[in-house]
Order: C-alpha cells, then structure tokens, then sequence
C-alpha cells in the first residue's frame, strides 16, 4: 500500500539503484 513505500528511505534506494543501473549500462 501507499504506507509502505510513504518511507523516503525506500524512494531514495529505489532512486540510487536505478540511477546505478543506468550508469553502469551507459557505454
């Protein structure tokens, strides 16, 4: 439910992994 991902902490990690992923397959 929303009050599940309402954590910031979450937002951030999903944020940072992504933005991680991105890099990483970037040339």
């Amino acid at each position: 439910r929303i009050q599940k991902y309402n954590k910031p902490t979450v937002q951030e990690f999903c944020l940072n992994v992504g933005i991680k992923q991105h890099v990483l397959q970037l040339p």
